[in-house]
């Protein structure tokens, strides 16, 4: 079923096969409950190499294929949260809803970033930070 939601994302957004920079792997897990998605890294960038695995998304809409974004370790983008560009989330750092992380902004640590709000520039969230409501987080 994900194969073909995958398929079905590349060629709404008109991408081919060759220009994806990582995959989901279906993992199942007791900390998380249900099924998600872990990324693997399909060639190398930024820190990541090839075979790389990265931390859990809901599906592909999460992490964008352009850039140098990623999700690293055990963080989770759940729901309709979006990470772009050159963003990075790490550690146990938690993404949902309609979040949005982009151009060069970082998740870190065991904060959480949630309902409608957006960090971008090179804004850093960070420790046990939770960021929620319209907020909007930059430099």
């Amino acid at each position: 079923k994900m194969f073909r939601y995958l398929y079905l994302w590349i060629k709404e957004n008109n991408m081919s096969e060759l220009q994806l920079k990582y995959e989901l792997v279906g993992h199942t897990s007791a900390a998380h409950r249900h099924m998600k998605y872990r990324v693997k890294a399909l060639f190398d960038f930024a820190d990541v190499n090839a075979g790389d695995l990265g931390g859990f998304v809901n599906g592909p809409d999460n992490l964008s294929q352009n850039g140098n974004c990623w999700v690293y370790d055990e963080a989770e983008l759940r729901d309709e949260c979006v990470v772009k560009h050159h963003s990075q989330v790490r550690g146990t750092a938690k993404m949902h809803q309609k979040a949005c992380l982009y151009g060069s902004a970082k998740l870190v640590d065991n904060a959480s970033l949630h309902n409608l709000a957006s960090a971008f520039d090179n804004a850093v969230i960070k420790d046990d930070a939770v960021v929620h409501g319209t907020v909007t987080i930059h430099d």
